[in-house]
C-alpha cells in the first residue's frame, strides 16, 4: 500500500526493486498510440479486453489482428478475441521452450490436459510458425518497443508525477499526444517532398488509419 496513492500496486520495476505503480499499457500502429490504459492489475495476462475496449472508444474501430507479447497468452485472451472476431498472433509463455523440444521430438504433453487451452496452443503455433506470423511479430517488436522507447529515453518519462489512477491516466494521455505529435509532424514533412497533393492526403490517411475522400 501507499501512503500518497490508494490505487497503486506494489510492483516489480525494470530496475529489479519493489514499490508502488500502475501498469501503464499501448496499443500502437505504425508507432501512432491509438489507445493507452493505466492498471493497478500487475499481471498483463487480464488487460487485453480492457486495452481492446479503449482502442474501439478511442477510435471507433475494432482492430482486425492482434499481435502482442507471451504476457497475454493465455486461454481467456484467446477466447475472448475469438468471440470478437479478432485474429490473435500471441505466443503463449512456454511458447520458444515448448518449440525447441517439439523440434527435437522432446516434447511431454502437460499431465492436466486443457482441451480449449491446448486447441487455441495449436492454432497459435500453426499461425506464427507461418510467414504472416513472423512479420507480424518482427512489427510487433519494431512497433511497441520503439514507442516505450522513445517516451522512456527521448521524453524522459519514467515514473508520474502526479498521485490517484484519474490524474496518472491524464498524465500519460499528454504524454501519449506528445509523442503522436512528433511521429504525425515527421510524416507531414516527408509528405511535404511529393508533388501530387491527392497522394499526400491519401498517404497521410493511410497512415493516420482513415480512408482518405
Amino acid at each position: 500500500m501507499s501512503s500518497t496513492d490508494k490505487d497503486a500496486t506494489c510492483m516489480m520495476m525494470k530496475e529489479q526493486y519493489t514499490a508502488p505503480g500502475y501498469n501503464a499499457q499501448f496499443a500502437t500502429e505504425h508507432q501512432v498510440i491509438l489507445a493507452y490504459g493505466v492498471f493497478s492489475d500487475r499481471n498483463d495476462s487480464h488487460l487485453m479486453k480492457p486495452m481492446i475496449e479503449e482502442i474501439q472508444e478511442r477510435t471507433g474501430k475494432k482492430p482486425q489482428i492482434v499481435p502482442a507479447d507471451a504476457g497475454y497468452g493465455n486461454k481467456r485472451t484467446y477466447r475472448y478475441l475469438k468471440q470478437q472476431k479478432i485474429t490473435a498472433f500471441i505466443p503463449y509463455n512456454n511458447y520458444n521452450k515448448e518449440r525447441i523440444e517439439r523440434n527435437k521430438d522432446l516434447y511431454q504433453p502437460p499431465q492436466s490436459y486443457n482441451t480449449e487451452l491446448e486447441k487455441y496452443k495449436f492454432q497459435q503455433r500453426l499461425r506464427l510458425a507461418s510467414e504472416k506470423g513472423k512479420q507480424l511479430m518482427k512489427r510487433r517488436r519494431e512497433d511497441i518497443e520503439p514507442t516505450i522507447g522513445d517516451i522512456k529515453r527521448n521524453m524522459g518519462f519514467r515514473r508520474f508525477h502526479l498521485r490517484g489512477k484519474y490524474k496518472c491516466e491524464i498524465e500519460l494521455g499528454l504524454v501519449s499526444i506528445g509523442h503522436n505529435l512528433k511521429k504525425i509532424k515527421q510524416w507531414v514533412k516527408n509528405l511535404t517532398n511529393w508533388d501530387n497533393g491527392l497522394l499526400k492526403r491519401q498517404e497521410l490517411g493511410k497512415v493516420l488509419g482513415y480512408v482518405a475522400v
